[in-house]
């Protein structure tokens, strides 16, 4: 897993840095709604010249410590 990925002064889970779009379902992002998801990636929708990130489905189960 892959986690908070350092560009520049930000901090994100996935940054899509090309036009090409990427497939990203069924992971665990450590938020279990999509705004918050779509909080911890750069795509399209924060930049026009970008590709799209496809992270629809993703995991919903919180894990619990035991």
């Amino acid at each position: 897993m892959i986690y908070n990925n350092i560009q520049g002064a930000n901090v994100y889970d996935l940054f899509n840095n090309c036009s090409n779009d990427i497939y990203a379902q069924n992971n665990d992002w450590r938020v279990y709604d999509s705004v918050s998801v779509d909080g911890h990636i750069v795509h399209k929708t924060d930049d026009p010249a970008r590709g799209n990130i496809f992270f629809m489905p993703f995991s919903q189960y919180v894990p619990v410590a035991l």
